[in-house]
């Protein structure tokens, strides 16, 4: 038995990413929400200082990505195992870059429209900083499900 992945369960756990991607910028996009909540008069107040003490909490764009992140692995692994059987080591691993790839990508986007609204280039950072702060969650829920839906 191989140790490599098959190409074809990357290849699908890439396009389920760019789609968890998609969908997560997108859809709130569309209906108007933000992904945070930031207080307008505080960043225009404090440019100089640390914009943390503006946030105000996550938004319902916030809520929608953490939703689709839960739910988007477990359609992922259950599309493609109709095609084949999957092992407990594909099934996490697709589980997993699924979401990795959509929350990265959103993450970036998301770091580029705050920079880009409030002129605040280390936004990117912190978007990046809070990608990797939360992938040992992600892999935590892959690993759970993949205990779970995983055919042999």
């Amino acid at each position: 038995m191989s140790n490599k992945l098959k190409k074809e369960i990357l290849k699908h756990a890439l396009f389920s990413g760019l789609l968890l991607a998609l969908i997560s910028i997108s859809v709130p996009l569309i209906i108007g929400f933000d992904f945070y909540i930031i207080d307008k008069d505080c960043v225009t107040d404090s440019i100089d200082e640390n914009l943390t003490s503006c946030f105000i909490g996550p938004s319902s764009g916030w809520f929608l990505h953490i939703f689709l992140c839960l739910v988007t692995p477990v359609f992922s692994v259950l599309v493609y195992r109709k095609k084949l059987n999957l092992i407990y080591r594909e099934c996490f691993s697709m589980c997993f870059l699924t979401v990795a790839i959509g929350t990265l990508i959103s993450q970036f986007v998301n770091g580029y429209n705050l920079a880009s609204e409030y002129n605040l280039p280390y936004h990117y950072l912190l978007e990046l900083q809070n990608f990797v702060f939360t992938l040992p969650m992600w892999a935590a829920y892959s690993f759970l499900l993949a205990l779970f839906l995983k055919n042999k």
